[in-house]
């Protein structure tokens, strides 16, 4: 089990846990209002983010510009949240842990996810969220809802010759058919450079042991 006592879920922050029901972990939580509950983990992760006390306060419009709970886009926005800035979220290596974060307008705690519904609008059946430039952040500019044929498309338009290992970037080249491992960087413009200097290398007739020292020397 994992210690989620050091997040924040919206208005709600662990205290300790409680028990466990089939794969479902309780927690005790306390909400900001000053309330404690007994509340999953996979209902906070699915956006939950206040008491029931709260949510009963708060309905209509009022309930989505305060707090979000009940809104169609809660789920979309925290998950956006969630998986940039909690490393225990299953896809944080691929965006929070590789640098994707959200801007401040969208990320403030009392105003963000009025920002977020205001900037984005009402999304249409079937479309989901979607980054332009998949190595871009979350914000306004670079956001959209789009179909799922679209996202696939636009990330065939990325390149891969560089990856995330969790930790590092790691950088390729193809050549013969063959993907031949560079090397791994702190950053991913260090593995796209490596990548790009490892192309021009072999064209100029370089063999690849030449390029990895070449690298090595090159990128630090």
């Amino acid at each position: 089990m994992i210690d989620i006592s050091k997040f924040t879920y919206g208005r709600l922050k662990p205290l300790k846990f409680v028990y466990r029901s089939g794969t479902s972990y309780y927690w005790l939580v306390k909400c900001e209002c000053g309330s404690e509950t007994i509340i999953s983990k996979s209902n906070m992760s699915r956006g939950q983010s206040e008491c029931g006390r709260c949510s009963r306060k708060t309905s209509g419009k009022k309930r989505v510009v305060n707090h979000s709970f009940g809104h169609e886009l809660k789920s979309t926005y925290y998950a956006m949240i969630y998986r940039c800035t909690s490393p225990l979220d299953r896809s944080f290596s691929r965006y929070g842990g590789r640098g994707i974060k959200v801007c401040e307008e969208w990320s403030d705690k009392e105003k963000g996810f009025k920002s977020f519904v205001n900037s984005m609008g009402n999304r249409p059946k079937g479309y989901t969220l979607d980054r332009i430039d998949v190595n871009g952040d979350y914000e306004p500019e670079n956001c959209r809802w789009a179909s799922r044929y679209t996202q696939n498309t636009n990330k065939q338009k990325q390149p891969r010759n560089v990856c995330f290992s969790g930790r590092k970037w790691a950088a390729y080249i193809v050549r013969d058919y063959k993907k031949h491992h560079l090397g791994t960087y702190n950053t991913e413009s260090q593995a796209l450079t490596a990548s790009a200097s490892a192309a021009e290398m072999y064209s100029q007739g370089i063999t690849l042991t030449e390029i990895k020292k070449e690298l090595k020397e090159r990128i630090k």
